[in-house]
């Protein structure tokens, strides 16, 4: 089922801006992982894809979701690579050009955060992670996460 993410915005970004990460890329996270309730009994992981051990609850989800996106945007400029830019100019759903994270920055993001052939991937679910999250990115950012679907 889809995750309606018009319910959860005013959750995801007040804390994506306060770690410093654009609340678009969270909100496609959180709809493309589309885990239940971490509340549900013996589901492993929740909201965020994050182990619920650790992150019992959608708060501690999404703050772990926008820390682990935060120290990745530190990593990626971090490397030597010229060639794959952090950000791009993007048209908005507002009709304003914003910056936004490039593919080449969620596909790093996709190999760090949902690896394929894991423990936890069995089926080799997350070999579609990146470029789900890419997808719901750009419509996010096109869009408006309010946008009729």
């Amino acid at each position: 089922m889809p995750v309606d993410i018009t319910t959860e915005w005013d959750r995801i970004q007040p804390v994506a801006f306060a770690h410093g990460v654009d609340a678009f890329l969270i909100a496609a996270i959180r709809s493309q992982e589309n885990g239940p309730p971490t509340t549900e009994a013996g589901h492993p992981f929740g909201e965020f894809g994050l182990p619920a051990p650790g992150y019992p609850s959608y708060d501690t989800q999404l703050a772990g979701c926008c820390k682990t996106i935060r120290r990745y945007v530190v990593e990626f400029q971090d490397l030597d690579a010229p060639a794959m830019p952090l950000f791009e100019l993007r048209e908005a759903h507002t009709g304003n050009r914003r910056v936004c994270y490039t593919p080449g920055f969620i596909g790093y993001c996709g190999r760090r955060y949902a690896p394929v052939g894991v423990a936890n991937d069995p089926g080799r679910l997350n070999q579609a992670w990146s470029t789900g999250v890419a997808a719901f990115y750009q419509r996010f950012v096109a869009e408006g996460v309010d946008a009729p679907r």
